[in-house]
């Protein structure tokens, strides 16, 4: 009885397995998974002061990594394209984040900032990233310079500070000769503070009628220029000043007393590229162009000046890029 049973249940099971065809009587072949796009990506790590190999520095490209070996090379095959996530990391080392944008295989050398070597992180960050709280402020094309010919008076005291400061500056008579010169001698070291990023640009000279004013605010300085002016008299005693370093124009002004002091000159020029000194320049890590006074050139200002024109605009402490910045790209 127990075998009936089982047998008038097993009709309408297999049954019901014949009808699952559809009523066709042939089944539909089941599509192949498409191929999976792999590409290569290979390359060399260096340190980016002394140009020294790499070795056992961890490469990671989206959710691939590998290492390099003793001579700093690399070799990764990378599921997929388009942008992807990059980090590099070694001991030593501070770690680069950046991204890649790839549509092929492609070589990526990218270079290290290491925990010494000369490179001081704390004064790093002071200098061009407010102290580890913003990004870095950098030309990111060639500027030109304009010496502006005539000495310059103030017209209107800045109300807010008394006698120490000027709201609103006059073109007067000539300015001295010196004062060209000593500009040209600061716009020729300019190279060296960026790593010759910035060198060898233009230099064109602009006269304004007498009379001409402008406000502190604003010298009406062209986009894409580093412009320089001479002042006599109040603000301009014994002050110099660089201001409005939006990434494409900037005006410098030098005081009377401090127009023939190189070291102001070489100071005011490097504020004009990236530098800076947020708790004023008698707060400072330690001394350089950007202070204490007697302001000093040093072979670290060189160094981390370097290191910023190395860097896009925006790199954020220790060394991240900003978000869409890709360190290779091939057709985008």
């Amino acid at each position: 009885m127990s075998r009936i049973r089982l047998g008038t249940l097993l009709v309408p099971l297999f049954s019901t397995v014949a009808a699952c065809g559809g009523g066709g009587g042939s089944s539909s072949p089941i599509a192949p998974s498409p191929a999976t796009t792999t590409l290569t990506i290979s390359g060399t790590v260096t340190n980016i002061i002394t140009d020294a190999k790499v070795s056992s520095a961890q490469i990671q490209v989206g959710n691939a990594s590998t290492s390099t070996g003793a001579d700093g090379t690399y070799t990764l095959t990378v599921p997929g394209t388009g942008q992807q996530s990059f980090m590099a990391s070694a001991a030593g080392y501070h770690t680069r984040e950046s991204s890649l944008s790839l549509t092929g295989s492609a070589t990526v050398n990218l270079q290290l900032i290491p925990q010494g070597d000369g490179f001081n992180l704390t004064l790093f960050d002071h200098l061009f990233r407010n102290k580890g709280t913003t990004g870095t402020e950098r030309w990111t094309t060639q500027p030109t310079f304009e010496i502006w010919t005539q000495e310059f008076s103030c017209l209107e005291l800045d109300t807010d500070y008394g006698d120490s400061a000027c709201a609103r500056y006059q073109a007067k008579g000539p300015a001295p000769a010196i004062f060209e010169t000593k500009v040209r001698d600061s716009i020729a070291k300019m190279g060296q503070l960026t790593g010759n990023v910035l060198s060898g640009a233009p230099i064109t000279m602009k006269t304004h009628p007498v009379g001409t004013s402008f406000p502190n605010s604003d010298w009406g300085t062209t986009v894409g220029t580093i412009s320089f002016s001479y002042t006599t008299g109040l603000y301009g005693r014994n002050a110099a000043s660089a201001s409005g370093f939006v990434n494409n124009k900037l005006h410098i002004d030098y005081g009377a007393n401090v127009y023939t002091d190189a070291t102001i000159h070489l100071h005011e020029l490097a504020h004009a590229v990236g530098f800076h000194h947020p708790d004023g320049p008698n707060n400072m890590p330690q001394p350089g162009i950007m202070g204490p006074w007697p302001y000093q050139w040093t072979s670290a200002d060189e160094l981390l000046g370097r290191i910023l024109y190395l860097r896009p605009f925006g790199s954020l402490t220790p060394d991240k890029d900003p978000a869409n910045t890709v360190i290779n790209c091939q057709g985008c």
